[in-house]
């Protein structure tokens, strides 16, 4: 809501001030009720510019947030409870033009060292935030597998215990 009311705020100092600076006359209810009007209703329109967020968001932040949502998702789809503990959340967060791979304890374990994982990671981000399109963000993460692959070779009673979709 910082968005909303910092927009607000200004849409409504920016009425009073042309109210009191104006050559035209406004009476005394009209100086103190219509910059407040004008506040509220740009603020409510600021809620439907996407871009604008964004923009007025620092990167850090909207991290945060789609890291928060991530972790949820991950626990609520019960990505947790594969067998091997190799189960990975890649979520896209669209509105903060952010991805976040959450990955669970065995494949931490095996990754948290390697600068491959760390790189490919930030390439599927680098390509959504970069306005990049569905093919550029599967392009990046292909690599995904790439990396995982020989730190978590297939046997042959291997179970997909959770879906491959995608879930939007």
């Amino acid at each position: 809501l910082h968005v909303e009311f910092s927009i607000g705020i200004i849409a409504m100092l920016a009425a009073l001030a042309f109210m009191l600076f104006s050559p035209y006359e406004f009476g005394l209810i009209s100086i103190f009720i219509d910059p407040i009007v004008v506040g509220v209703l740009t603020g409510l329109l600021a809620t439907q510019i996407d871009p604008l967020h964004r923009l007025m968001t620092p990167r850090r932040f909207r991290r945060d947030h789609a890291r928060v949502l991530g972790q949820a998702i991950f626990y609520e789809q019960g990505v947790r409870h594969t067998q091997q503990r190799v189960g990975i959340l890649v979520f896209f967060s669209l509105l903060e033009r952010v991805v976040v791979v959450i990955a669970d304890t065995e494949v931490t374990r095996l990754t948290c060292d390697s600068p491959e994982w760390k790189r490919v990671v930030d390439s599927i981000d680098q390509a959504l935030a970069d306005g990049g399109t569905g093919h550029d963000c599967a392009t990046a993460m292909r690599e995904l597998g790439s990396v995982l692959k020989p730190l978590l070779p297939r046997s042959e009673f291997d179970v997909n215990e959770l879906p491959d979709e995608v879930d939007a």
